[in-house]
């Protein structure tokens, strides 16, 4: 189906390799990464106030296949900030789509950071469209935790450390695609790994060099 669809129109553009190869033999067919890879480096962030984390979060519940994973991804993000906090790093909830549930996710994780410690250091922050204030928030950061795949592109483009919480293919796809071999969390295993492992592994661990790909 999607052969045929994809034959009768002009231009075919894949952002991932794996799709690329399903459909190469298109003429139509062609290969390019992601557009944020292709965005030109903003200046130097200026050094923030208190060092601190992105951490980028979706809603699972309103996704049929991923909603029995909601409760679990929402500890276990509360506690990714709170470790975060102890290694040093106040958070930065980002919600990069509102449209999809991503401000709602951002203020049910504060609730449970709330819950778990009071005195937890945080904020949020609600992507409206200004692509460079979201940029500068990403790289002004230490470290990126995300959930969301322009998170993840965004970390690695401004030099940073990611953690990338992966949930669907298009995301491992792109891992694979760039040779990704640092730190990352699955959904399906989130119950097994712990928090303050996690953000040791995040913060020691080497940027990706995404130049050959920009």
């Amino acid at each position: 189906a999607h052969l045929r669809l994809f034959s009768k129109v002009t231009d075919v553009c894949f952002r991932d390799k794996t799709s690329y190869r399903a459909f190469k033999r298109l003429p139509n067919a062609r290969f390019a990464p992601d557009l944020a890879f292709a965005g030109n480096r903003l200046p130097p962030a200026a050094a923030p106030e208190r060092p601190y984390a992105v951490v980028s979060v979706i809603l699972l519940e309103t996704r049929r296949r991923l909603r029995e994973y909601q409760a679990q991804y929402q500890q276990t993000m509360a506690r990714m900030v709170l470790a975060l906090n102890d290694r040093g790093l106040d958070a930065v909830l980002m919600a990069f789509c509102v449209g999809e549930g991503d401000a709602a996710a951002a203020e049910r994780l504060a609730e449970a950071i709330r819950a778990e410690s009071p005195g937890a250091r945080y904020r949020q922050h609600v992507y409206r469209g200004d692509m460079d204030e979201a940029a500068r928030l990403v790289a002004g950061s230490t470290a990126v935790v995300a959930t969301r795949f322009h998170a993840m592109v965004l970390g690695w483009l401004f030099g940073k450390p990611v953690l990338p919480v992966v949930y669907d293919e298009k995301m491992d796809q792109v891992l694979e695609d760039v040779a990704y071999g640092g730190p990352a969390l699955r959904l399906d295993n989130l119950g097994a790994q712990d928090a303050g492992q996690a953000a040791d592994r995040l913060l020691a661990s080497v940027p990706l060099d995404v130049s050959d790909t920009v």
